[in-house]
């Protein structure tokens, strides 16, 4: 993404990928996810697949609205083509522009953004990545928990497979949480302590 003004929206939060490693001195929330992002096409046989040479994975659109502009704010596509930048838009709660003069591309966006919405249809495989030395169980429930909400939104089909690689990595009870409603639990009051401590940083 360019831009020629000084004036520009970059909403980095947004848009982070999970750490390699936990640290304390590692900001937790995510690193820059970088210049080069590689994402899977999509493929003939998904679902979301529409008849258009260059469609582009809705994943790789999530993070350019996500980077470049603020909730309820205004997209504009001058070739919106399948409409893959009007349906994710759609789904952050963007309003969009786009322009299409192919008769058979703009009846093929009216029939996508009437379609039931069931999560993006790519993601960078780096949002499933488990950090390394997550070995303190109270640093790694409260961690897992965040990863859910910060790097998978929008990618509920991806859940189940991020919850296998941390089982793989960390054991069977690795997502045995605390209930947050159970104010007498004292794991859980450790739990409130530990996230104003510089040990888990965001």
């Amino acid at each position: 993404m360019f831009t020629k003004s000084n004036d520009f929206v970059f909403n980095l939060d947004d848009v982070r990928v999970p750490q390699k490693y936990y640290r304390a001195r590692n900001n937790m929330r995510g690193a820059n996810p970088g210049d080069v992002w590689k994402f899977s096409h999509v493929h003939y046989c998904n679902q979301n697949r529409q008849n258009h040479p260059t469609q582009k994975p809705e994943g790789l659109i999530e993070r350019m609205v996500l980077a470049s502009s603020n909730e309820n704010g205004l997209i504009l596509d001058p070739f919106s083509g399948s409409s893959t930048t009007l349906r994710v838009c759609q789904q952050l709660n963007q309003d969009a522009i786009g322009f299409e003069l192919n008769p058979a591309y703009v009846e093929m966006t009216n029939t996508r953004l009437n379609e039931p919405f069931n999560g993006f249809d790519s993601i960078d495989s780096r949002m499933e990545r488990v950090p390394n030395d997550l070995r303190k169980p109270k640093i790694r429930h409260k961690y897992l928990e965040d990863h859910i909400s910060w790097f998978l939104k929008n990618h509920e089909d991806t859940i189940d497979e991020f919850k296998k690689i941390v089982k793989e990595k960390y054991g069977d009870n690795a997502f045995n949480l605390v209930s947050k409603h159970d104010k007498t639990d004292e794991t859980y009051e450790q739990m409130i302590l530990l996230e104003n401590e510089a040990e888990y940083n965001v």
